[in-house]
């Protein structure tokens, strides 16, 4: 049984890098979709008026014009280490967040201990 929200996550993300499969297109032949189906999903098959590639046995019949034949992985891959400083800088910002956490907690703490001493005083 298909479901229905990772499919759609699935085929609007290999819609959106024009990608197809995790290393090729034949790697939907061993899904359950592929399975059940024995073609490709639509969001594999390149951007054009004729979209019949999703329509045919592609263990018989393979048309690389009419498919995005490279997988998702490289692709992604590819994005990372394009933009790694951007990706970096969200890593870094995001664990900068505890970290001011931590050094506003251990002020407040100062802080307080500093009042209590000051009353006894």
């Amino acid at each position: 049984m298909l479901n229905i929200k990772k499919t759609f996550f699935i085929f609007s993300f290999t819609t959106y890098l024009s990608c197809c499969g995790v290393d090729s297109y034949t790697d939907w032949f061993s899904t359950p979709y592929g399975e059940q189906l024995r073609q490709v999903p639509e969001s594999c098959c390149k951007k054009t008026l004729n979209h019949t590639c999703s329509r045919k046995d592609l263990r018989k019949e393979y048309l690389p014009a009419d498919i995005n034949a490279d997988g998702c992985y490289a692709t992604v891959m590819t994005a990372i280490k394009s933009n790694y400083h951007v990706f970096g800088g969200i890593i870094i910002a995001i664990a900068l967040f505890p970290l001011i956490g931590v050094i506003l907690a251990c002020c407040l703490a100062r802080q307080m201990r500093k009042q209590r001493y000051e009353q006894v005083a």
